[in-house]
């Protein structure tokens, strides 16, 4: 049997890696996916978290700068 490859989702992360079937033995499957790229996959929900982080750290610079700045 070759090994088939396909695109396999990570719905609950947001993620998406390339997957090459190794084994097959009736419902149950092997997998091996394509881990050259790992590091760059951030889930949806990292991504928003970090957006909105970084939309905080702006608002609270901003504030600070208004507190500081003399009367």
């Amino acid at each position: 049997m070759p090994a088939a490859e396909f695109d396999l989702c990570i719905v609950g992360r947001g993620e998406s890696r390339r997957g090459r079937l190794i084994w097959c033995h009736g419902p149950l499957v092997g997998v091996v996916t394509d881990q050259a790229d790992v590091s760059a996959v951030v889930s949806i929900e990292t991504a928003r978290l970090v957006r909105k982080l970084k939309a905080d750290r702006t608002v609270l610079a901003q504030r600070l700068l208004q507190i500081s700045e003399p009367r």
